[in-house]
C-alpha cells in the first residue's frame, strides 16, 4: 500500500517538473517570436480620410456647399461646427480650398497648423529610417463638388488635406 503512495507522490514530482519545463520553453518561444514579428499598425492615414469625409459631409448639405453660410467663426474652428471634440484642434489639421479652374476662390485652415512643415520633412528627403514610427497621418484628395456663392450655384473643385499628428 506504502509502494502505490510513493510511487503516486513520484509521478506527481515528475509531472511539475515537466510542466514547469513544458511552460518555459513556451515562453522562450513566444518571446523569441515576439522579438522577430513585432510590427506596428499605422491607422492615422485612414484615420485623416475618416476625418476628411466627416468635415465634408458637415459643410456640403444637400449636394451643395454654401460658402456664404459659414461665419467667420466657424471658418476659424471648423471642427467646432462640425461637433468635434475640442482637442482635436491640437492633433489634426484641417484645409478645405476650392478652385475655380487655376485659381483659388475660397480656403478654410483650421487645426495645428505646425503639422504642415512635419509633413513637408516626411515627404522630402530628409525622412530617415529612425522617425518612420513617428510619420503623421496624410490625406489628400481633391473633390468636384457644387459651390453656392452670392445666389449662384458653380460647379468647382474642393481640395481637402488632412494631416493627423503622431501619438506618443
Amino acid at each position: 500500500m506504502m509502494k502505490k503512495k510513493g510511487e503516486a507522490m513520484g509521478e506527481t514530482m515528475l509531472m511539475m517538473y515537466q510542466i514547469i519545463f513544458v511552460t518555459f520553453v513556451a515562453f522562450v518561444i513566444l518571446g523569441v517570436s515576439g522579438m522577430f514579428y513585432d510590427y506596428t499598425v499605422n491607422t492615422r492615414d485612414s484615420e485623416s480620410m475618416l476625418i476628411a469625409r466627416t468635415v465634408m459631409d458637415c459643410v456640403i448639405s444637400d449636394g451643395v456647399f454654401d460658402i456664404d453660410s459659414l461665419s467667420e467663426e466657424d471658418r476659424e474652428d471648423i471642427f467646432a461646427f462640425c461637433g468635434f471634440n475640442s482637442q482635436i484642434n491640437e492633433k489634426v489639421f484641417v484645409s478645405l480650398e476650392i478652385f475655380d479652374g487655376e485659381n483659388s476662390v475660397d480656403k478654410i485652415a483650421t487645426g495645428n497648423e505646425e503639422l504642415l512643415w512635419v509633413k513637408k520633412i516626411y515627404t522630402s528627403k530628409l525622412k530617415t529610417k529612425s522617425i518612420d514610427k513617428y510619420e503623421p497621418g496624410y490625406f489628400n484628395g481633391e473633390f468636384s463638388v457644387n459651390v453656392l456663392k452670392d445666389g449662384e450655384i458653380l460647379k468647382r473643385n474642393m481640395l481637402v488635406e488632412v494631416i493627423i499628428k503622431h501619438d506618443e
